[in-house]
């Protein structure tokens, strides 16, 4: 029995599921493929179960629940013997060495600071259309991603650098993360969280996975552009009252992160999230003191601009 897993969430992913699952049989690893199909109506199942036999797949089916919720499922059947956990997604294509690099740079931090260590690796991506064509090299520089902010809490606290499908994560990890709670934005989000608080982020710039834009996507990129900030400028009142519900969302799945750990957090780490949360709910001049202090931003001049004037 392989001491890989793989895990995947699907609905209604008919139109790019097949492209991925050639991408997997053609890894360079062998590894145990768990599937849960989110309550799809379209022809994904009956593509899983032709699928079956040729990757050795268990797959489950049952009512929409939600990606997080679905993953959740998934995570509980992993078992004890295995080793490295791999989120993945219905619509990506991986490289074929995917699973081989990642597997290989985990292994060599974990002989430097052992096993016992909770780790998530992840990689940069290339970004394609829903035709495979390519778009860009990097989906960092597409989106303007700085990764190396991701391993610090108080900037991921305030946008995730971990995409899900480009992550892997050691079994001591998993073991921390137990279950991702209905507060978490998404499960890549709360898991990268734990990962810093409690362990060490690893990645690499090369891109492991083709990332495909389309308009299904559960959470897609946006290229960063003037015409965007245009756009946005129009739609000002709009934009501000999203900025502020997802603001509002970040301060929750802080809250929630805090309720669980709480006794077992690092000070640090929970001095930084006590203030994040305090600031949320403070007057604007002590809440801007505290972001500037505690350098609560995003990533670039343009979600820095934003950030600073609506957090």
């Amino acid at each position: 029995m392989s001491q890989i897993y793989i895990i995947l969430s699907t609905y209604n992913g008919e139109k790019f599921l097949e492209e991925q699952l050639i991408s997997l049989k053609n890894q360079t690893s062998s590894f145990e493929l768990l599937v849960r199909d989110d309550g799809s109506s379209d022809r994904t199942l009956e593509i899983l179960n032709d699928w079956k036999d040729k990757l050795s797949a268990r797959i489950l089916s049952g009512p929409n629940i939600g990606p997080v919720n679905s993953f959740n499922v998934l995570l509980q059947m992993i078992p004890e013997e295995a080793e490295y956990i791999f989120f993945c997604d219905q619509d990506d294509i991986w490289e074929y060495d995917k699973i081989e690099i990642s597997v290989k740079m985990l292994k060599e931090q974990e002989v430097l600071l052992g096993k016992q260590t909770p780790m998530l690796f992840h990689s940069d991506l290339s970004v394609i259309d829903e035709h495979g064509n390519f778009i860009s090299k990097s989906f960092w520089k597409f989106q303007n991603i700085n990764f190396r902010f991701g391993i610090y809490l108080n900037r991921l606290v305030m946008q995730n650098t971990v995409t899900g499908c480009s992550a892997c994560m050691n079994i001591s990890l998993l073991r921390l993360v137990k279950e991702i709670p209905q507060e978490a934005k998404m499960h890549d989000w709360w898991v990268t969280l734990v990962a810093c608080c409690y362990g060490r982020i690893i990645s690499t710039e090369i891109p492991l996975i083709r990332y495909r834009i389309h308009r299904n996507n559960v959470v897609g990129g946006r290229e960063i552009s003037f015409f965007r900030v245009i756009k946005t400028l129009a739609l000002f009142i709009s934009y501000i009252k999203k900025w502020k519900a997802e603001n509002y969302s970040r301060v929750v799945q802080a809250q929630r992160f805090y309720e669980i750990y709480e006794a077992t957090l690092p000070a640090p780490q929970k001095i930084l999230l006590e203030k994040f949360m305090i600031s949320a709910n403070s007057n604007f001049l002590f809440r801007k003191i505290l972001q500037y202090r505690f350098w609560f931003y995003q990533h670039g001049w343009y979600r820095i601009l934003i950030s600073f004037f609506l957090f």
